[in-house]
């Protein structure tokens, strides 16, 4: 079995520019924005291919009432025992053809047990806990 999760933020889709100096004086202090402001984010699309065939090929959604946070992921993906070329794609923009992240290894999947990559959003790679 495997196991893919992720917490990440795609790219802004729309975004309200930084206030002018004129502007932001108009606000009280607690206001204040201090740049540009992300009213949107596109979905984060992911791939997962298991010895050149796609297994799960999925877009997330991001989070929040105008979604603007960031996109959750957790899917269960069942691989048959044996050695296998796994590799994870991530989009930023929703473009199943233009991959930000992509993580490419040969993997032993053992019977019984499971495997889960996750996405390390402080180092921005895949990560694997056996």
């Amino acid at each position: 079995l495997m196991v893919f999760s992720f917490k990440h933020s795609g790219k802004p889709s729309k975004v309200k520019a930084a206030l002018s100096k004129e502007e932001l004086e108009k606000l009280p202090r607690h206001m204040r924005p201090r740049a540009e402001v992300v009213l949107r984010r596109f979905p984060v699309y992911a791939e997962v291919q298991i010895d050149n065939k796609i297994v799960m090929a999925k877009s997330f959604r991001p989070a929040g009432l105008w979604q603007n946070g960031s996109s959750f992921a957790f899917e269960n993906v069942i691989v048959e025992p044996g050695m296998h070329n796994v590799v994870i794609r991530l989009s930023e923009t929703n473009n199943p053809n233009e991959f930000a992240f992509v993580y490419e290894d040969t993997i032993d999947f053992k019977p019984g047990t499971r495997i889960a990559f996750d996405f390390d959003e402080k180092w921005q790679r895949f990560v694997i806990a056996k």
